[in-house]
């Protein structure tokens, strides 16, 4: 469990730290007849951050999905369950 949770952790951080803040500077907010997609703000798609989390912790290639499907629908939970396991 912890190193799932480490994992979960590191995709979060790794994508977190893609988000590029020109490409955000540009989306006209203002408008509000636009949607601004946000998405298109990271440099690094959720995939590729939980691949990348996954190798990193040790996981083999089927450790990646388990980490890519908590973190795209439960985000905010599955960090919160991550937390417990204080590094």
């Amino acid at each position: 469990m912890e190193l799932l949770a480490r994992a979960v952790k590191l995709a979060a951080k790794i994508k977190e730290e893609s988000y590029d803040l020109k490409k955000a500077e540009k989306l006209d907010l203002e408008d509000t007849t636009k949607i601004a997609n946000f998405e298109d703000c990271y440099t690094i798609s959720l995939e590729e951050a939980s691949d990348q989390a996954a190798e990193k912790v040790g996981f083999d290639k089927r450790g990646v999905l388990p980490v890519y499907l908590l973190l795209k629908y439960a985000w905010n939970d599955i960090l919160d369950w991550a937390d417990q396991f204080n590094e």
